[in-house]
């Protein structure tokens, strides 16, 4: 109705405040209703879950039993099957990659730093996993 009037008088004063007030207040009740229903959406959410809970769930599992080690070859070409063999083998890989030949007791010359892991924490450490 006041677009109306102001499309006819596009220079009066009055319906040109009139139609800013009331954009301004649209804005504002706009704002209000998004804020309102982000809110309840989260209470919803909070109340019934997310309907794709399951299908994520049922993704995990696949990944899980598709990443999963059941059997590896050694360096001779031979299958290990247990998970205890699988373990020890992926131990030794690591501990062979990941060790120096300068032994556990050099240290940066200059530093002098002490060894923050004890010989008993680094033998825990390099235990196969359970």
């Amino acid at each position: 109705m006041v677009e109306e009037q102001l499309s006819n008088r596009p220079d009066s004063y009055r319906l040109n405040s009139w139609m800013k007030r009331l954009l301004v207040q649209r804005e504002k009740l706009l704002l209000f209703n998004q804020k309102y229903l982000d809110r309840f959406k989260l209470k919803e959410w909070l109340v019934k879950g997310d309907r794709n809970f399951n299908f994520f769930q049922q993704q995990v599992k696949a990944r899980r039993k598709r990443n999963a080690v059941l059997k590896l070859k050694d360096d001779c070409s031979v299958w290990l099957d247990t998970q205890q063999e699988i373990a020890e083998k992926l131990m030794a890989d690591y501990t062979v990659r990941f060790s120096t030949s300068f032994g556990s007791n050099r240290r940066m010359q200059g530093t002098h730093l002490e060894s923050q892991v004890t010989t008993s924490e680094n033998m825990i450490l390099l235990q196969v996993p359970t």
